[in-house]
């Protein structure tokens, strides 16, 4: 391998890791904390009259493990949210979840933990629903709500854009911390990362300049 390729592959692993560190936070932390830091706090009021009927439920997959797939009913719970400081008429139509990952199922929640028969899924499910439900159901009574301009509204929002800012200057931290460590610790890793030209002053001596 000549010591071209030697840098090139030097480089590349370098920047590796920071990418590598992006795409593994990527949707678990950055996307979920960038969309729900941009929710508004407001009151919420519940438009479903009655708690979801089991012969109406529309099913989708979960994981019960690495060799398991079951299934839970995705319950649809619609309402209205009113930014604080703002009257009845600035209301927005929408659906309540429970979080990001209920969100892009366009379910109100998934379980906390998938069971392999779906009627305990169906049975857990419901009792989470009707504890935060249970005087709410056609009392249009308002509650405290997150929601935002695409009418999708959170009942608790944990949440935070500066989080997402955080996890996105991470990689660029550790890149920055590899690179000024491997330097100063390594004669090798300047050898075979940084680039040294060799150049001549009119009329004075060769001067050695590191890239």
């Amino acid at each position: 391998m000549t010591k071209s390729r030697i840098k090139c592959a030097c480089a590349l692993l370098i920047l590796a890791i920071p990418v590598i560190v992006i795409v593994v936070l990527l949707q678990p932390v950055i996307i979920p904390n960038y969309y729900g830091g941009q929710f508004q706090l407001g009151r919420c009021v519940l438009k479903t009259d009655k708690p979801p009927d089991e012969d109406n439920f529309v099913w989708k997959d979960c994981s019960c493990g690495p060799l398991c797939n079951s299934k839970f009913p995705c319950v649809t719970l619609l309402g209205s949210f009113t930014p604080y400081g703002c009257d009845d008429g600035n209301g927005k139509e929408g659906s309540f979840h429970q979080d990001y990952e209920a969100l892009k199922k366009r379910c109100y929640m998934e379980p906390e933990e998938c069971n392999e028969d779906p009627f305990n899924n169906s049975q857990a499910l419901m009792a989470v629903i009707q504890e935060h439900f249970k005087d709410r159901w056609n009392a249009s009574e308002n509650f405290t709500c997150w929601g935002n301009d695409d009418s999708t509204f959170f009942l608790s929002n944990n949440y935070s854009k500066k989080r997402a800012d955080l996890a996105l200057f991470l990689p660029v931290a550790i890149l920055i911390t590899l690179i000024i460590i491997l330097y100063v610790i390594s004669k090798p890793f300047r050898d075979c990362c940084f680039i040294e030209v060799q150049f001549k002053l009119p009329n004075g001596p060769t001067r050695t300049l590191s890239l």
